[in-house]
């Protein structure tokens, strides 16, 4: 009888340690898994909190990219036409767009590696025009400098820097 109550108190030691076993591991995994998905594991550069602050102050705009203006502009099309409404509207705008940079061996490698991205955001500056937008007199430089700031802004939060100069459109249509 003894030795049934001590081999019942030894079974039910080994299932506690087999859980508290189990507890462990999965509470490992849970942990490992969120460093990974959050990055944590990653060897990219971090910006440090000061860099940070000073960049949504604005303290830095413009002082980390300078540009050599006497650097031979370089011209990049984007391959595929960006197609988007107008807002409210019925209407259409195609654009085939190009831009022009003076850096191009650190430029041109972001915009082609980040290229879903750029056109994601490019459509979704290009799907805010209004009628009364393409009606007005400078609508192609408006729009131009908006897609600028908005491909730079992506570049930048992708990679830290932007670099485009200039966008140009080879082909616009609104119909």
């Amino acid at each position: 009888m003894a030795d049934e109550q001590l081999e019942k108190s030894s079974n039910s030691v080994v299932k506690l340690a087999m859980i508290g076993l189990g507890a462990v591991i999965v509470i490992g995994a849970a942990v490992g898994g969120t460093l990974m998905a959050t990055g944590a594991f990653n060897d990219e550069p971090k910006v440090s909190a000061e860099d940070a602050l000073a960049q949504l102050e604005g303290a830095d705009e413009g002082s980390s990219e300078v540009i050599d203006t006497s650097a031979e502009p370089v011209y990049h099309e984007f391959e595929r036409p960006l197609l988007t409404n107008v807002a409210n509207s019925r209407k259409i705008v195609q654009a085939k767009i190009a831009i022009m940079t003076r850096d191009a061996e650190t430029v041109l490698p972001n915009v082609q590696k980040h290229d879903f991205a750029l056109r994601s955001e490019m459509l979704d500056v290009m799907r805010k025009v209004t009628e009364t937008d393409i009606d007005g007199p400078e609508f192609r430089d408006d729009l131009a400098l908006k897609l600028k700031d908005a491909i730079n802004s992506t570049l930048k939060r992708m990679t830290g820097r932007g670099g485009v100069e200039e966008v140009l459109f080879t082909e616009l249509v609104v119909q």
